[in-house]
């Protein structure tokens, strides 16, 4: 299933970007239909109207690893390893988050 993923490096500066459009529209769609389920609510989280605009609270860099697998006509799986400058003992550091680990639920 290699095939069906691809690894995309986004950096927040790059927002203006018009090629990413489509793939901005794939990602909130796919936020959108894998809410978080719980036996008492449904929480999902939205970033309209730009995933990519969104992406600049979580840092400056991001990794993307977006699935596409044979059979799906649209992004299928996303996740995401974001990079921000912080303290951590008082030195200036690259610390990493991973985030938006998300499915279609047929595939889950």
């Amino acid at each position: 299933m290699h095939e069906a993923i691809e690894h995309l490096v986004y950096k927040s500066e790059d927002s203006s970007d018009s090629a990413l459009s489509s793939l901005d529209q794939q990602i909130r769609t796919l936020v959108r239909a894998s809410k978080m389920p719980s036996p008492y609510i449904e929480l999902d989280y939205q970033t309209e109207p730009s995933f990519f605009s969104a992406l600049s609270v979580y840092g400056h860099r991001h990794d993307m690893i977006l699935v596409r697998p044979p059979g799906f006509e649209t992004l299928a799986g996303l996740g995401i390893r974001s990079v921000s400058r912080a303290y951590l003992g008082g030195k200036l550091v690259d610390l990493g988050y991973l985030h938006h680990l998300r499915f279609l639920p047929e595939i889950r």
